[in-house]
């Protein structure tokens, strides 16, 4: 079982804990984060067929006890096999919704991908993809819908 932080509506941290895959009482806290090259490419999954063999950035559930900084910077490591920072990461904007509120952030950052150690049971695998690619994907309905808005955000805004 795994137990998460619970928010209010407006995004205070709240002092229960929720049930990952259950109703909860309250909005769950999620995380993404964009990580783009020099070449102003973003670096993007394919999930496996368990987790809807989706196009989408990398993100993930804060556990009970967690903040999303730190939840971040575990999922990159986790989904990635990559070490980043606090320093590194500037967090872009914030969006809640009915049964979540998701933190959106942003890493510039050149990464080889064979340096990259992906999470097998969640990412099938991971390129560099351009602005155009991805709203080929997003078009043709196979980038995460809950990434959509987030991704918007950063290039429009960073």
């Amino acid at each position: 079982m795994e137990y998460l932080n619970l928010y209010d509506e407006t995004g205070t941290l709240l002092n229960e804990r929720g049930i990952r895959g259950e109703k909860n009482p309250h909005l769950v806290g999620i995380v993404i984060i964009f990580i783009e090259n020099s070449n102003g490419e973003f670096l993007i999954q394919k999930t496996t067929p368990s987790r809807e063999s989706i196009f989408a950035t990398t993100g993930g559930h804060v556990d009970y006890g967690s903040n999303f900084d730190e939840t971040v910077i575990k999922e990159v490591k986790e989904e990635l096999g990559i070490d980043i920072s606090n320093e590194e990461i500037v967090e872009a904007n914030t969006y809640i919704r009915k049964r979540y509120i998701q933190k959106v952030y942003y890493l510039k950052k050149d990464i080889d991908i064979k340096d990259v150690v992906i999470q097998e049971d969640e990412v099938e695998y991971v390129k560099w993809l351009s602005r155009e690619e991805i709203e080929e994907l997003i078009k043709d309905n196979k980038f995460r819908e809950s990434n959509i808005e987030g991704y918007r955000y950063v290039i429009n805004n960073l």
